[in-house]
């Protein structure tokens, strides 16, 4: 499952969690790496959200929005598994 949060210090981040049965997930800790977080580029300075990911010839895609909501772009990146 890929998700967005933003805790009292920090803007929106996209994480992922993972689970091998639908009601187990793995523990979720903000202080861990987010999959995907703003990058600096000024549309998305300040916020990721709303991951699509998607497959592509065998790699996984997201789509996702940037500051404002992606009121001016959009984003794509490729997921590389750490």
């Amino acid at each position: 499952m890929w998700f967005y949060c933003k805790t009292p210090t920090t803007e929106y981040k996209i994480y992922k969690s993972q689970s091998d049965n639908g009601i187990d997930w793995e523990p979720f800790d903000t202080k861990r790496n987010p999959e995907l977080q703003p990058s600096g580029a000024p549309w998305e300075s300040k916020m990721v959200e709303y991951a699509y990911p998607f497959v592509y010839k065998d790699d996984i895609y997201v789509f996702y929005n940037g500051n404002n909501y992606g009121r001016n772009d959009i984003g794509v990146a490729m997921y590389v598994s750490a």
